[in-house]
């Protein structure tokens, strides 16, 4: 692999919900652009400097079913409720984040 094909988010040690008939539970996921990149074992997948690696020591991870473009909900909103949607995000992320670092 390259640097190009590095994936952006690892997660691995955990009990991921594929709702695959086949496979119904994964190890480890790797997301690239904000798509499933791949579903399996998390060693192959190549890390880039930015890769953000996630141990989730066991914890259940079920992958949204939702695709809503993002863009379209803060174009909907007006004034304060922009503002407090944006805030929300960040201080989602940032709690996320704080997790596991």
């Amino acid at each position: 692999m390259t640097s190009k094909s590095a994936v952006d988010v690892i997660l691995f040690n955990g009990r991921i919900s594929t709702l695959d008939p086949n496979r119904p539970q994964a190890g480890s996921l790797a997301i690239k652009d904000g798509m499933i990149a791949d579903v399996g074992d998390g060693e192959k997948y190549e890390r880039g400097p930015s890769t953000l690696v996630i141990d989730l020591k066991g914890r259940r991870v079920v992958p949204g079913l939702n695709d809503i473009p993002r863009d379209l909900w803060p174009n909907r909103l007006s004034g304060r409720r922009k503002q407090k949607f944006a805030r929300c995000q960040a201080e989602r992320r940032e709690r996320v984040l704080s997790q596991h670092f």
